[in-house]
């Protein structure tokens, strides 16, 4: 019988090569500080100048292949239906309109009323997939996580409108001060989904010795995620510190421990078959950041929330063909479906 599901061979290609250059970008390019004149002749400073040139680069493969991932998951949700009529279809056109206002932004840019529409409409698909996903799953660590991951989302919109509101004079100066408080909240919120996604996804059974024999690798790898980044926020220079300099150390650990947590889940799920895409959804969800600032963050959202909020493989009855014998007449054939009880 035909399955009705998301993913395909296809996909997984197009997820795979996007993990390599998304995880590249997302170091290089933004989390690591842009190359400093001072350091310009010295050996550290040519080697970063090379590492933000790979960066920019892999920034603009991660563009490409997202736009594209984009573009294939809506057209199979178009022809699978795999969510309900209404918010499929809605759905489906959102991811086609960030695909190409993506495109758009990255080749000519985005004014600030067209920045703030894109905003609004990434949101908008986002808190319709958390709605579907809040009313299906039964888990009450899932909602938990859809309601801490949508607050920093919407955290995030608020931001970037009140830095957008910024060019109308009517605003006046306060929108830099309303930024500046919803995205600290957001990244609390933020801090707390990756936990949240911990208690609600990690596969607890395979951590105790499952049959992968890979039992104890999303442990190192979360402690190395979490503690890499602890170091480079802490000890780091100056010039190098993630977080910039002298952050506050209760503010560094809350992060790492989120990630070490995240990170965690992550690796735990892409083990096990039946749950890679919702590891490969964490993992977008994870790789676009906060607060998302552009076009490629918001469409790499839509996408991790879209794989991991899918609804479970379908099973489609075939039709069936059954032989009608009318009175007095010759038989005829006559297709049903399946039986609804």
């Amino acid at each position: 019988m035909p399955i009705r599901r998301i993913d395909s061979p296809l996909l997984h290609a197009f997820l795979r090569a996007l993990t390599f250059v998304g995880l590249t970008e997302s170091i290089f390019l933004r989390l690591v500080p842009a190359p400093n004149a001072a350091w310009s002749g010295t050996l550290a400073g040519r080697i970063h100048d090379n590492l933000h040139a790979a960066g920019r680069f892999t920034f603009m493969l991660a563009f490409f292949l997202v736009t594209i991932t984009l573009v294939n998951v809506s057209s199979r949700m178009l022809r699978q239906r795999i969510w309900p009529d209404g918010a499929n279809g809605f759905l489906a056109f959102c991811l086609v309109c960030l695909a190409a206002l993506g495109v758009v932004a990255f080749a000519f840019g985005l004014g600030p009323t067209v920045a703030a529409g894109y905003t609004v409409m990434a949101l908008v698909a986002a808190l319709t997939l958390a709605m579907h996903e809040f009313a299906r799953s039964g888990s009450a660590w899932v909602k938990a996580f859809v309601v801490s991951y949508c607050g920093a989302l919407v955290c995030s919109a608020v931001a970037a409108l009140a830095r957008a509101a910024g060019d109308f004079p009517i605003i006046g100066g306060g929108d830099a001060l309303l930024s500046e408080a919803a995205v600290t909240g957001g990244q609390v919120l933020f801090a707390g989904a990756g936990v949240m996604s911990f208690l609600a996804y990690f596969d607890f059974g395979a951590s105790r010795g499952g049959t992968t024999g890979l039992a104890g690798l999303p442990l190192i790898l979360g402690t190395v995620t979490g503690g890499g980044f602890a170091i480079a926020c802490l000890l780091a220079p100056d010039r190098l510190a993630l977080l910039g300099p002298h952050p506050s150390p209760v503010r560094v650990m809350f992060l790492a421990s989120s990630l070490l947590l995240a990170s965690m889940t992550v690796s735990s799920c892409l083990l096990r078959p039946d749950r890679r895409l919702v590891g490969y959804g964490l993992l977008m969800m994870l790789l676009a950041g906060f607060p998302l600032r552009v076009a490629y963050q918001h469409m790499m959202m839509a996408l991790g929330m879209i794989l991991a909020m899918a609804p479970p493989p379908v099973v489609v009855p075939e039709a069936t063909f059954v032989s009608l014998e009318p009175v007095g007449g010759e038989a005829t054939e006559a297709r049903m479906g399946p039986s609804v009880h």
